[in-house]
């Protein structure tokens, strides 16, 4: 919530999607390492297990990719076809709520969802 409909710092690195899915879940100062899509894969096969599209829950992880490619865009669930998200890395692109069909238009290569649940959670 705290982010939601704000921007980074201008100083801040560059935030973006991947970053952005990561931390959905966390509380406090976050880790401000960035993650290529290639580290975005390694550290959400470490820290998330693969779940059913049709059994997200809040603040599970939604991943956007051509068929068998690297992840283009990611996403957190948060309700019936809303999602968090952070559509790139500049400043000036904020934190926002968006539809779900809203997200998918944006990236329509990218037909290969995939969800992935947090461990613990």
């Amino acid at each position: 919530r705290s982010r939601v409909d704000t921007f980074p710092s201008p100083t801040a690195p560059a935030f973006d999607c991947f970053w952005t899915a990561l931390h959905f879940h966390v509380r406090g100062e976050p880790d401000a390492r960035l993650y290529s899509a290639e580290e975005f894969s390694r550290q959400l096969a470490l820290t998330h297990s693969p779940v059913a599209l049709d059994e997200v829950t809040l603040g599970d992880v939604l991943v956007f990719r051509p068929p068998g490619g690297p992840p283009q865009h990611a996403v957190n669930y948060v309700a019936s076809g809303l999602v968090f998200t952070k559509n790139g890395g500049s400043s000036r692109r904020p934190f926002a709520l968006m539809r779900l069909s809203d997200v998918l238009a944006i990236y329509p290569l990218a037909t290969d969802l995939q969800a992935w649940r947090r461990r613990g959670s």
